[in-house]
């Protein structure tokens, strides 16, 4: 066997061994959470995931409804508010400045 044939023996062993470590090497299953995760991190797009989530009709007209009734429930309460603490009126007495409630 001249040198060429040698190296060549040589490495193949090598490869053989590396092929056989790799062969026996046990499957590693990745959670759920962390495919995801990579999936969201490797999305090809460019657009991030939570854009790409698309909501029912139905339910973001629930959701713009109950804005609607909470943005009109507050600011019923905010003008009742207003109204009722309109009554309380600050004087000037001298050095003083005092609260009365309902003008006599």
């Amino acid at each position: 066997m001249n040198e060429n044939q040698l190296l060549a023996l040589a490495l193949q062993n090598d490869f053989d061994s590396e092929i056989a470590v790799y062969n026996n090497m046990p499957n590693h299953f990745f959670s759920l959470r962390f495919r995801k995760r990579m999936k969201r991190l490797m999305n090809v797009s460019g657009v991030p995931y939570w854009e790409l989530k698309r909501i029912p009709l139905k339910k973001s007209i629930t959701i713009a409804l109950v804005a609607v009734i909470l943005l009109a429930f507050f600011t019923g309460a905010t003008l009742m508010i207003y109204r009722l603490c309109d009554k309380f009126r600050l004087q000037n007495a001298g050095e003083h400045t005092y609260l009365v409630a309902f003008d006599t």
